[in-house]
């Protein structure tokens, strides 16, 4: 969980996703409201440091595409206060 003031890191491991055959898994992620959290999609890592104002419960939106089919889930991200 993120906590405001501190780094936050989280990477997706490379099993987290599959394709039944064996195609190129890109990952997309709508986080346009959330301005202090960042994708690099090359290394799969979700990064930002999150601000006092920050202090939200967020939705991000995530799709992977094998380029013919798409699937996509929301996850909840919720910053903390301590």
């Amino acid at each position: 969980m993120p906590i405001i003031g501190q780094k936050f890191d989280f990477i997706i491991s490379n099993n987290t996703f599959y394709d039944d055959d064996n195609d190129k898994l890109e990952i997309y992620v709508n986080n346009s409201n959330i301005n202090w959290l960042f994708f690099d999609s090359v290394n799969k890592k979700f990064y930002g440091i999150p601000l006092k104002e920050d202090f939200y419960n967020y939705t991000l939106n995530i799709t992977i595409s094998d380029g013919f089919e798409n699937v996509s889930d929301i996850f909840y991200l919720n910053v903390l206060n301590f």
